[in-house]
């Protein structure tokens, strides 16, 4: 007896083992890539924009506005944002000039070379910049950007032109200063339609002015884009304790057999 308990203790260990590593590698999220997810593939200097989307990245509804820009900033040595609230060099901007088009969402998207998946959870984060006032050089001398206020954000995820999550201007975000957004999305149940279709980030602009400061320039900046998945179903611990304990007694009785056929 005293030689079954200890076996069955073995087999209580190996299998508490095997169920935890399988159930660790079920549940670790793989990267889904993204292009350019930083903004640094447009290299420039500090206190510098451009003027095009970003490499990887399309303008979105832009058509539909007057006044805006989308590209890249490098805010170092400015004022836009505290130190070490961005990453890297660059964030990317979604402007809105002050006489231009209000109230219509412009911004940029990407279309990723993943496609949805079944039965996975996404989970996409996304830093978000409410930029402070500041003074930029762009070639004819100082000139001040009153940028106060902010006009909301929308981060989303869609599979082809199909929404499947979003934040819409969840955060409060302190003026030059950055907060994370992060959407989890899960396609179990999803449309089958849906599965396939390639996925897509949306950055946007909702263009609103703030009432604080009516008459500033409206500016979204966005940075550190991450997309990840993981299988949506994994087995409950109730479960995976159930499947223990059914693994240990299947090996206890086989040993018994073993050492009955034994003695006899």
């Amino acid at each position: 007896m005293e030689k079954l308990i200890v076996g069955c203790r073995e087999i209580v260990a190996a299998c508490v083992l095997v169920f935890s590593a399988l159930f660790a590698a079920c549940a670790q999220a793989v990267a889904v890539p993204v292009v350019n997810p930083g903004f640094e593939a447009e290299v420039h200097g500090p206190n510098t924009f451009t003027f095009t989307a970003p490499t990887g990245w399309a303008d979105y509804n832009t058509a539909a506005v007057a006044g805006e820009t989308v590209g890249t900033l490098n805010p170092a040595t400015t004022t836009y944002f505290a130190p070490g609230q961005w990453g890297g060099s660059n964030v990317a901007i979604a402007y809105m000039d002050a006489g231009g088009t209000a109230n219509v969402e412009f911004g940029i998207r990407q279309t990723l070379g993943a496609v949805l998946a079944a039965d996975t959870i996404y989970t996409l984060t996304v830093g978000v910049g409410n930029i402070a006032s500041g003074t930029s050089d762009l070639g004819g001398g100082p000139i001040f950007f009153d940028l106060d206020g902010f006009p909301g954000y929308r981060v989303e995820l869609l599979a082809g032109t199909t929404l499947l999550a979003a934040d819409l201007n969840s955060l409060v975000i302190p003026e030059g200063e950055f907060r994370l957004s992060q959407i989890v999305f899960d396609s179990t149940g999803v449309n089958p339609l849906l599965i396939g279709q390639p996925l897509v980030i949306g950055l946007v602009n909702l263009n609103v002015p703030d009432p604080v400061d009516p008459v500033a320039h409206r500016e979204v900046d966005f940075d550190d884009v991450a997309l990840d998945a993981s299988p949506a179903a994994l087995p409950a611990p109730a479960t995976l304790a159930l499947l223990i304990a059914g693994l240990a007694l299947a090996g206890l009785r086989s040993r018994g057999a073993r050492q009955g056929d034994h003695i006899s």
